[in-house]
């Protein structure tokens, strides 16, 4: 019990620690938001994101979650045995053959060659230093990077949509999925970190704002991107391309981001030749190899091999691999709570979806440039993760990331008025006379 109190305590110090910062700081100030709202954001992150731990610890064994923090905690210790140990593991290039006096130490830590994953470590490995060796602690303050994040995409949306505002909150921070995946010791808080500062820092860009600065910030949150997820890097790069090029000329918008997808596409597929590891379609069959055969699971779904000998399977591939990752799992196809719960939340938001598109103004829309950057990401990234992964549930946590965007297309071209009008008047119980 004490030590559950000592937890708790901790996390509260914390937690005030940065709520005060949300107050002082401009970038929070400046949101729109109250500071009320936000710091009742804040702390509901803070709560989907000890929920995600517990979900995690007693359904499933820990998960990568768990052993990203034990994993940590095992680097923190070695500053007892020799501080420059715990240095060189925290800020020491990985994926390498390690120093003889480290190769003991580094039996039992996973994730040694594996730069991106034994990137959580590192950060785990620095917040134990003040964290106390607590799980929880540390959610606080990945709820606080997911958070920030977050909040920048929100800016940015509103920059390009501010007669969206509510929407556009309601989507960041209280879709279900979102909200849960994206507040637990996980890639995908770090990610959005630098995706919603990247495209925070590129609007401002587009503005002659500080445009040094500005490509400097892109650039830190590229790499950021590069090191914990590399391919949506790749996927965002052409999107925030073809946003650049349309936001100053918009005539013909969605034929530019055609064009330059094109382009990006061929381009890609000929890196190749540059550089062996840089053969995309080889890399992405290894990953869905990978997943297919070496990870199988209790809730796989059958999809057709790709194949590199024949890379029309690539295409062929394309509407099944969207489908999937965009929609499912259905409800006719679950098989734990968590695909229920996702499968319920998929089809509230399906139905969302038809009735933007059967009540949009996407013709009342001048500048399309960002509306268009949402969609192409938001596809590409869900076919992206279609043509790789099998199971429902890996699907679940990966769409979170492209799912703010997909959404944020439809929310953007809703006539809400046009909505309200219609069902207004409609007598849902007609009366005789």
């Amino acid at each position: 019990m004490a030590d559950l109190l000592l937890q708790i305590g901790i996390m509260a110090i914390y937690t005030c620690l940065l709520c005060w910062l949300i107050q002082r700081i401009a970038f929070f100030r400046q949101s729109g938001l109250s500071k009320q709202q936000l710091i009742g954001i804040f702390l509901v992150k803070i709560a989907a994101g000890c929920v995600y731990g517990c979900i995690h610890l007693y359904y499933y064994g820990g998960a990568d979650t768990w052993s990203f923090f034990d994993s940590g905690r095992m680097i923190y210790d070695t500053i007892f045995i020799n501080p420059w140990y715990y240095i060189e593991l925290t800020f020491g290039p990985n994926a390498r053959i390690p120093p003889y006096y480290l190769c003991e130490i580094l039996e039992p830590i996973p994730f040694w060659s594996d730069v991106r994953t034994y990137s959580m470590l590192r950060i785990n490995a620095l917040l134990h230093l003040i964290s106390g060796g607590y799980y929880y602690v540390h959610v606080v303050f990945w709820a606080f990077f997911s958070f920030c994040g977050l909040l920048a995409l929100y800016r940015t949306f509103n920059y390009f949509f501010p007669e969206k505002h509510f929407a556009s909150c309601f989507v960041l921070f209280f879709v279900p999925s979102i909200l849960f995946w994206t507040s637990g010791i996980h890639k995908s808080g770090i990610s959005f970190l630098a995706i919603g500062l990247m495209c925070y820092h590129f609007y401002h860009f587009l503005q002659y704002k500080n445009r040094l600065k500005r490509l400097l910030y892109m650039t830190l949150c590229a790499a950021l991107l590069s090191i914990v997820r590399p391919y949506i890097l790749m996927l965002l790069l052409p999107a925030l391309t073809s946003c650049f090029w349309t936001y100053y000329y918009p005539k013909y918008s969605f034929t530019k981001f055609v064009f330059v997808y094109f382009i990006y596409i061929i381009a890609l597929l000929n890196a190749y030749k540059l550089h062996p590891k840089l053969d995309i379609l080889a890399r992405v069959y290894d990953a869905h190899y990978y997943f297919v055969v070496y990870k199988p699971g209790t809730g796989d779904i059958p999809i057709n091999m790709l194949s590199l000998e024949n890379k029309w399977t690539f295409v062929q591939q394309i509407p099944q691999a969207f489908f999937n990752a965009a929609f499912r799992p259905l409800l006719l196809e679950v098989n734990s709570l968590v695909q229920a719960m996702s499968a319920i939340e998929m089809t509230f938001l399906i139905v969302f979806m038809l009735l933007c598109l059967g009540f949009n103004r996407f013709r009342e829309i001048e500048q399309r440039c960002f509306l268009y950057t949402c969609l192409f990401f938001a596809v590409t990234y869900f076919i992206f993760v279609g043509w790789i992964v099998d199971n429902l549930g890996a699907i679940v946590r990966y769409r979170a990331i492209g799912l703010p965007f997909f959404l944020g297309f439809f929310v953007f071209i809703l006539d809400w008025n046009r909505l309200k009008r219609r069902f207004s008047s409609f007598d849902f119980f007609p009366i005789k006379k």
